[in-house]
């Protein structure tokens, strides 16, 4: 009993040190929005968590088009990003956690700006706002879009 509470108590612990470098990441205009979307409590797991609003498909086409008419081809790669999605459903910070492409801020400035692109995350029936990471995978022309939950 005493290992599992310690084991708990560890892990608990280590989650908000990983979100607190996370938000330190952070400038500080991700900061205040996230203080004003969300105020201090960001879920790290909650019940229902957050998912393409559309589909993944159309969030894939979505991000397509957007490069497209930026004129931005990329080829390869993988980068993965740390979301907070809002109880709106927008994305309110994003950090990189892994991997690049040359057109990083490019795809941060889309984040951040595009609107209804994911459903909010809820628990005990409330919408909440909640830490989310999102892969994308760059082939050829193909976008592949994963959430890790």
């Amino acid at each position: 009993m005493f290992n599992k509470l310690c084991f708990i108590l560890f892990f608990s612990v280590s989650s908000i040190y990983v979100k607190a470098q996370s938000m330190q990441d952070m400038d500080s205009l991700q900061l205040k929005n996230i203080n004003d979307s969300c105020g201090s409590i960001i879920f790290t797991r909650t019940e229902i968590m957050p998912d393409f609003k559309n589909g993944k498909q159309a969030f894939e086409d979505s991000l397509s088009n957007y490069l497209g008419e930026k004129n931005k081809k990329i080829r390869s790669g993988t980068i993965e990003f740390e979301l907070v999605i809002c109880k709106n459903g927008d994305v309110v910070a994003c950090n990189r956690l892994r991997g690049g492409t040359a057109y990083e801020e490019v795809l941060f400035g889309w984040l951040i700006n595009s609107k209804n692109l994911f459903m909010p995350a809820t628990q005990n029936k409330y919408v909440v706002c909640c830490w989310q990471n999102l892969t994308l995978n760059f082939s050829g022309d193909k976008i592949n879009a994963f959430i890790i939950h």
